[in-house]
């Protein structure tokens, strides 16, 4: 959204409010990265809680129990959260992993005249995020700096008051008792990026720590309290061990270290005991220099040879102009095929067995907000996406046509049983004579899809009677989506994708409020972007599962995790029309895939399918060998394993997607199945990273630990609940942290100054001045 975007574009709800505001607008919000709540609204001059005595805070208290503790932060858990609570207001938490902080200005308080005091305007105006309160006051909303903390109930002067962590403000487009409603100006958005907070100012931040309690003394300092002796000398022995001096030499440089340095200082018999314990912690054959880390597991870079003949130059096109990844577009090109593709057309891998595979598939992209892979999604999606915008008008236009014929239906109805009660004797004699003298009520039309963003398993069941083809579930984050199915009551949508990846089998759905939906054939192609901490996070809820998971993440077989790329300037170069219109044409050559007559008809009811021919069967048959003894060793971790025995059926279908989108041919061939095989490793390799989940995780936080060390985040000894405390989105746990500490540890980079027996959860380190690698 760019900085001219109105206050309707962004979400704020008309002044008029109604039932659905507060949940519009907060799932508006945690698109963005918030966590919000609901709270009580203001309705016809009232609190929405009913209470009396509560106009001091009527419009600004919470509607859960736990207050801000049970904000949400996906759209899922919005509509939990905010179902049966009309008229809701949006409480917005502080703090959090977004790290908001909100300088609340109350000119009733005279906040207006300390900001003309303090000169401070200009730098609130830099806020990426400006609300406008009913009260009159404001919100400027920022980001806090990494590794600082702002105390509960921190201020910068009269009628201005500071909201971090453990605090919240409520949100844009909520009702206030005044009558007015709380509108936010037009966003700012940091750098240029959707939703990104500008940082907090240094002057502000200044403001506060002046009025806040005195920091405690730094370990830096010229003289140190008896805390921080035996931390300040365990550091510098470490660094003369590292730097190869003597035993002798590193216990005299203790000892003239703690005389010139520590006030007072230790007992020698202390000091000899620190540089002893450094000392020790060599073996004699193990270096205490500080290591560079290791990288995650590497993957495949894609060979562009692996694609598609027609579609190779759009999406080099694609990937060269946006200067991402090409792992983006070639994944998602091979989703939306096999989504278009659906069940007009199948395979049947083995020569002699009605084994039948439809090449829809499931699969993710997997990167950090910069990688840019949204926009290369899209940018491959523009003719399933043109699909879809089309189908929408139409089936608006056939749901009006409908509405109006039986609208006229039932008026005739109602006019038929005047007559039949005053001519016709019994009810049922009536309801013969309105049987035989009325029409056939009208039928409500078929609705066509493509793409789906959200839907419900029942309105899945539904659409997919209409489309027995199938569609594709998209979205561009799909952190949401598997956090939800984590909770009790995703278990039907769960389900329903379970069922749906195999892309023929009939599903049933039954509910006490509403009639059975029975589809014939459950055909989902789910696909989307995530980024590595919700991904991570979702992996490890599922392997803590152990043995009670479901395998819906190993039907995850297009997921790919590739490096970032770097940035190599601007690139000016206009789009390759010629080979978006080739992209177009392979596009609407699967879409109407049946209309050519490739596939041959085994018996009634029995899907169009192409078999290999001699020279692809035999290729396919040994590979499909080492798929299945691979998926059967033990040499393997279980996941992984689990995720390769599923190989054994996307082979065979981005084997059929590459034979279409080249050849019309009614045999795969070898040349198809050969790319195919070539896709095979490289998946395989991403899949690698991906199941190597305690090394990356605890390697990818290690890194970002290891620079914040560098940066000053910790100047005396920290552990992993000090370091779970800071809410840093790459480190949002102690677990987490844990992790990271056990790599720096092992790579030297820092080193434990706890006795030997001090429990897990509360070792202590100090950072050894390492170099990022």
């Amino acid at each position: 959204m760019n900085e001219n975007s109105s206050i309707e574009e962004f979400g704020t709800p008309p002044p008029d409010p109604d039932l659905e505001r507060g949940k519009q607008i907060a799932k508006e919000l945690v698109r963005l990265g918030f966590e919000v709540f609901p709270c009580h609204g203001v309705h016809e001059n009232s609190c929405t809680c009913g209470a009396a005595g509560c106009e001091g805070s009527a419009g600004k208290h919470p509607w859960t129990q736990h207050g801000h503790k049970d904000a949400v932060s996906n759209t899922a858990d919005v509509d939990m959260a905010f179902k049966n609570k009309p008229y809701a207001n949006v409480g917005i938490a502080c703090g959090g992993k977004k790290g908001i902080v909100a300088i609340d200005v109350d000119p009733r308080n005279n906040g207006d005249k300390t900001i003309v005091d303090l000169g401070i305007q200009p730098l609130l105006n830099t806020a990426s995020m400006i609300v406008d309160t009913g009260g009159g006051g404001q919100h400027y909303v920022f980001q806090i700096p990494h590794g600082v903390t702002i105390p509960k109930g921190a201020h910068i002067g009269d009628g201005i008051d500071v909201q971090a962590d453990g605090q919240y403000i409520i949100g844009h487009g909520s009702s206030h008792k005044s009558g007015r409603t709380y509108r936010m100006r037009s966003p700012n958005w940091h750098n240029g990026e959707y939703g990104n907070l500008a940082p907090l100012p240094d002057q502000i931040l200044g403001l506060i720590t002046a009025n806040a309690r005195a920091p405690k003394p730094d370990i830096e300092s010229s003289s140190f309290v008896a805390q921080n002796r035996n931390i300040y000398l365990t550091s510098k022995g470490g660094q003369l061990v590292r730097s190869r001096f003597s035993e002798e030499a590193v216990i005299q440089g203790l000892i003239a270290e703690n005389n010139a340095m520590c006030l007072p200082p230790l007992s020698e018999e202390e000091v000899l005991r620190i540089g002893k314990s450094v000392l020790n912690y060599s073996d004699g054959d193990h270096d205490l220099l500080p290591q560079p880390l290791p990288e995650r597991p590497p993957v495949m870079e894609p060979n562009p040879q692996m694609l598609p003949d027609s579609i190779r130059p759009f999406l080099l096109d694609v990937s060269e102009r946006m200067g991402t990844a090409l792992d983006f577009s070639m994944v998602t090109f091979m989703a939306v095929a096999g989504a278009l593709v659906g069940r007009q057309l199948c395979i049947r891998p083995l020569c002699n067995n009605d084994w039948t595979v439809v090449p829809t598939t499931f699969g993710c992209v997997i990167g950090d907000p910069s990688t840019k892979k949204t926009p290369a999604m899209k940018k491959v999606m523009f003719y399933i996406n043109s699909l879809e915008k089309e189908a929408f008008k139409i089936n608006r236009l056939k749901e009006k046509e409908y509405q109006t014929e039986l609208a006229k239906y039932k008026a005739l109805e109602k006019a038929h049983l005047k007559t039949a009660q005053k001519a016709v004797g019994s009810p049922e004699e009536q309801d013969a004579w309105l049987r035989k003298s009325m029409p056939e009520e009208p039928k409500r039309p078929k609705s066509t899809h493509y793409v789906i963003n959200d839907v419900t398993p029942e309105k899945a069941v539904q659409i997919l009677q209409d489309n027995p083809n199938g569609f594709m579930q998209f979205s561009d984050e799909l952190g949401g989506l598997f956090q939800s199915l984590t909770k009790d009551y995703q278990k039907g949508h769960r389900a329903l994708l379970i069922t749906a990846w195999d892309g023929d089998q009939p599903i049933q759905v039954s509910r006490i409020s509403r009639d059975s939906d029975y589809a014939e054939a459950t055909c989902i192609t789910l696909f989307g972007g995530i980024q590595p901490g919700p991904f991570r996070k979702y992996l490890k809820s599922y392997q803590d599962q152990q043995g009670d998971n479901d395998g819906l993440i190993q039907r995850l077989q297009l997921a790919v995790w590739p490096d970032p790329k770097p940035f190599k300037g601007i690139i000016e170069k206009r789009p390759d029309h010629e080979a978006r219109e080739a992209a177009r044409v392979v596009f609407d050559k699967l879409h109407r895939i049946a209309q050519l007559n490739l596939g041959t008809v085994d018996g009634a009811n029995v899907l169009p399918f192409l078999r290999f021919t001699r020279e692809a069967q035999d290729l396919f048959n040994e590979a499909y060998t080492q798929i299945q003894e691979e998926s059967r060793s033990d040499q393997l971790p279980g996941d992984l394993r689990a995720h390769i025995g599923k190989y054994g059926s996307l082979l065979p279908s981005l084997s059929l997607i590459i034979h279409l989108c080249d050849s019309s041919e009614k045999d795969v061939g070898v040349s198809a199945v050969s790319k195919a095989l070539q896709w095979m490793k490289y998946l395989r390799s991403h899949a690698e990273r991906i199941y190597d989940n305690d090394l990356s995780q605890g390697v990818v936080a290690a890194k970002f630990l290891l620079k914040k060390l560098q940066e000053g985040a910790f100047t005396g000894e920290f552990g992993a609940r000090l370091i779970g405390r800071k809410g840093w989105a790459r480190i949002p746990d102690v677990e987490i942290a844990r992790k990271a500490l056990v790599v720096l540890e092992e790579y030297n980079q820092i080193t434990k100054v706890s006795p030997p027996d001090t429990r897990r959860d509360r070792e202590k380190f100090i950072f050894n001045g390492g170099e990022i690698p």
